[in-house]
C-alpha cells in the first residue's frame, strides 16, 4: 500500500493509503508507523477532487475510487449505502438498515459504520442517531460537526 497526505486548513490533514484498486485506508491522524511503508504523492486527480470537495463541490469525493475489499459482504453493503448519502444530507443507522431490507440491523449498521476504512470518502460522518443527534465519529465529534457544517448542516450537541 502507498500512503500520501492532503492538508486543508479547515479539515486538517487527511492521510490516504491506496492499492491499485483505490483508497483502502484513510485517517485524520497519522497512521501507525507499521502502516506507513512508503510515503508518496497522492494522484493529482485525487488531490483535485479533495480540493473541490473543500471548495463545496458535492460530487467531488465520488471521483476517488475506494478499495473496500477488506470488509465483509455486509460491511461493504453498508459502506455502499454511505457513499449514496447525498452531500448535505444525513441518514440514521435505522434508515440504512431499512435501505438494506434489514430493519432490525441498526446496531450492526453502527458497527459497520464504525469500521469504515475510508473516512470522508465513505461519508460515515453523514450518519446520525435516531433522535437526530450526532452519534459518534472515530475522528472526533468536532471534526464531524465541521464536516456537516461544510455540507450545510449544523449540529449543536
Amino acid at each position: 500500500m502507498q500512503w500520501g497526505q492532503w492538508h486543508d486548513d479547515y479539515f486538517g490533514t487527511l492521510w490516504l493509503g491506496w492499492t491499485s484498486q483505490g483508497v483502502a485506508r484513510s485517517h485524520f491522524s497519522q497512521p501507525a508507523a507499521e502502516e506507513l511503508p512508503s510515503l508518496s504523492s497522492l494522484p493529482s486527480e485525487w488531490t483535485q477532487a479533495l480540493a473541490d470537495y473543500g471548495a463545496g463541490d458535492p460530487q467531488a469525493l465520488l471521483r476517488i475510487p475506494c478499495d473496500t475489499r477488506v470488509g465483509t459482504p455486509f460491511q461493504r453493503q453498508v459502506w455502499g449505502q454511505l457513499r449514496a448519502i447525498p452531500f448535505g444530507e444525513t441518514r440514521s443507522y435505522g434508515d440504512i438498515a431499512k435501505a438494506l431490507d434489514k430493519p432490525g440491523a441498526s446496531r450492526a449498521v453502527g458497527r459497520a459504520n464504525g469500521s469504515n476504512p475510508c473516512l470522508l470518502l465513505v461519508p460515515c460522518h453523514r450518519v446520525i442517531d435516531s433522535q437526530g443527534g450526532l452519534g459518534g465519529f472515530s475522528a472526533g465529534l468536532d471534526l464531524k460537526r465541521r464536516l456537516l457544517r461544510h455540507e450545510g448542516l449544523a449540529f449543536a450537541d
